[in-house]
């Protein structure tokens, strides 16, 4: 029962984990999105709003282009920071997380040692085989 009930709570804790991973990962992909498209808006801005003095309008369309250019930038900047974990298999952390996890094996392990034991009860060793009944 305590093996059972420490398993279960490293099994949450590995959900648990997972699901952040997930989370951080679409908000990752939607901040780049989002950049991307702050990006475009500036860039639609530079000839929106008309004006009549040909300073103002070169100042607006000189702001529009820099806002334009420094969403753009960071977009770059992101998805450069970003690459690792939006590429990265979320299999990786599972596997890690259940490593570390008390009390959880490797299933082809406990089958093993479940073969070993059935093994045991009846009174065969490794190597031996099992007699057929005409052999006797």
């Amino acid at each position: 029962d305590l093996l059972c009930s420490e398993w279960a709570r490293s099994r949450a804790h590995v959900n648990r984990a997972t699901k952040e991973v997930l989370l951080l990962r679409e908000e990752m992909g939607r901040a780049l999105e989002y950049l991307k498209w702050k990006g475009r808006w500036w860039r639609g801005q530079i000839s929106f709003r008309p004006v009549a003095d040909k300073e103002l309008a070169e100042g607006l369309q000189a702001y529009a282009q820099d806002q334009a250019s420094l969403q753009e930038m960071l977009a770059v900047s992101f998805r450069e920071i970003f690459r690792a974990p939006l590429e990265d298999g979320i299999q990786e952390l599972r596997d890690e997380l259940l490593s570390t996890a008390p009390g959880v094996e490797d299933e082809d392990e406990g089958e093993e040692e479940e073969e070993e034991d059935a093994d045991a009860e009846n009174g065969m060793h490794e190597g031996e085989e099992e007699e057929e009944e005409g052999d006797v």
